[in-house]
């Protein structure tokens, strides 16, 4: 069982490494160099302000655990009332901060680049922004998962994230031949929503169906 979580963790992990580098391939391909290093700084500087919400999160994966291998009979009730807490976090605490930094965007860049401003940094980061928050919304359903012993489900939504994005860049190459930044920054946004739109469509399964929560599926 330990294997198999693991394994499937891990096939997930690459998934969501290779997102990154297969949009960075397509940029370089049909938009240049210019383009990567922008998408760079927007996805990555997305990602750090979604980690500094993420990290509460990951304790709920022990706890979680914690309390199917105690074989406790509410646990589906504990399962909600963690989750529904973490989406509160989500709404009342992550949603204003990114909502701020959409807003003051164009000065935070400025201030900080000085120079080195490029146009294209405010709009694409704010999209780069609405993506990380949607990931952020699916973020306690996947700790969830794997702490119910689920983790093939968190690592198909991993896949299904990379093969949103890789899906939409395609189709916008082989339609118009070409890819601008903002139309990758779109990509990954519609990415993140199908990952948190599978992994909230999984956690509410298993409530609606009472599936068992002891049963490790691994």
């Amino acid at each position: 069982q330990l294997l198999g979580t693991g394994g499937w963790i891990l096939g997930g992990g690459v998934c969501t490494m290779m997102l990154i580098p297969f949009t960075r391939l397509m940029l370089s391909r049909y938009a240049g160099l210019e383009a990567v290093t922008v998408n760079d700084m927007c996805l990555t500087g997305s990602m750090r302000v979604r980690s500094i919400f993420d990290s509460a999160f990951r304790p709920m994966m022990p706890e979680v655990s914690s309390l199917r291998g105690k074989g406790r009979v509410d646990l589906a009730d504990r399962v909600r009332s963690i989750d529904r807490r973490a989406f509160l976090v989500s709404i009342a605490i992550a949603l204003p901060t990114f909502v701020a930094l959409m807003l003051l965007m164009n000065p935070l860049l400025h201030l900080w680049l000085h120079r080195s401003f490029n146009p294209l940094l405010p709009n694409t980061f704010r999209i780069a922004l609405g993506g990380a928050f949607a990931s952020l919304l699916g973020s306690s359903a996947y700790y969830i998962l794997i702490g119910l012993g689920k983790a093939r489900d968190a690592a198909f939504a991993s896949g299904i994230q990379f093969t949103a994005n890789a899906a939409v860049l395609l189709a916008i190459a082989l339609s118009i031949r070409n890819i601008t930044v903002v139309e990758a920054a779109v990509a990954f946004g519609i990415a993140t929503a199908s990952a948190t739109l599978f992994l909230r469509a999984r956690i509410y399964l298993i409530r609606r169906s009472g599936e068992t929560l002891v049963r490790p599926i691994a």
